[in-house]
């Protein structure tokens, strides 16, 4: 596996445990504001941006006491992924799988948001 593919993998491990970490009010930091850009031969994992310029904020104890820390949490459970990625050893077989994991979390979540505010308009 090449180094840009093994740079794609970690981006794209991170952006899934991000998402699955991300506070979740409006769903819209998880499923827009996390992302990941290419540049040249490089991968970057942006937050926010125009699509959720508040992101910055929900990290911070003091804005956002409930996901205070999310980011670094999030960055501290993908590094032993990272490292297994880029040193080349992890299986495609076990990468593909925490990747599914982290997925099936966020379903799981989504699901959840979806069956509240159905109860929630049930009540009205």
């Amino acid at each position: 596996m090449t180094l840009q593919e093994k740079s794609y993998q970690a981006a794209e491990m991170l952006v899934s445990i991000l998402v699955k970490n991300a506070p979740k009010e409006t769903w819209n930091l998880a499923l827009n504001g996390i992302r990941i850009m290419q540049d040249s031969a490089n991968y970057y994992v942006l937050i926010g941006g125009e699509v959720a310029p508040y992101a910055i904020y929900t990290n911070e104890p003091e804005y956002h006491k409930k996901c205070a820390g999310w980011i670094d949490k999030s960055i501290e459970e993908a590094q032993p992924y990272i490292k297994l990625i880029m040193s080349g050893d992890i299986t495609e077989e076990d990468y593909f799988k925490t990747i599914d994991n982290q997925k099936e979390i966020i379903r799981e979540q989504f699901n959840n948001h979806i069956r509240k505010k159905l109860e929630e308009l049930n009540r009205i």
